[in-house]
C-alpha cells in the first residue's frame, strides 16, 4: 500500500512538472514571435537588391504588407520580428 502511494504521488508530481514545462514552452513561443530578432540592415540588404535586380516589384507594398515602415528599415537599431520578415 505504501508503494502505491509513494508511486501515486511520483506519477502526479512528474505530470505537473510536465504541464509546467508545457507553459514555459507555449510563453515562451509567444514572447519570440514579440521579440525583434531581424536586424534592420538585413531587410535594407534585400531591399536594396529588389531596388536593382526587380524593379518590377513595388516595395513600398512589400513593407506594407510585412508592417514594416521605410524609416524602420533606414533606422540600424531597428529590429523586426519573425512574423513581419514571414509576411
Amino acid at each position: 500500500m505504501k508503494e502505491d502511494s509513494m508511486q501515486e504521488d511520483l506519477i502526479q508530481e512528474n505530470s505537473m512538472q510536465e504541464d509546467l514545462i508545457q507553459k514555459d514552452l507555449i510563453q515562451k513561443d509567444s514572447m519570440q514571435e514579440d521579440q525583434g530578432i531581424y536586424n534592420s540592415r538585413i531587410i535594407d540588404t534585400y531591399i536594396k537588391l529588389i531596388n536593382n535586380s526587380y524593379s518590377h516589384i513595388n516595395v513600398a507594398e512589400l513593407l506594407d504588407y510585412a508592417h514594416m515602415t521605410p524609416h524602420e528599415v533606414a533606422d540600424q537599431g531597428h529590429w523586426f520580428t519573425q512574423q513581419q520578415v514571414d509576411l
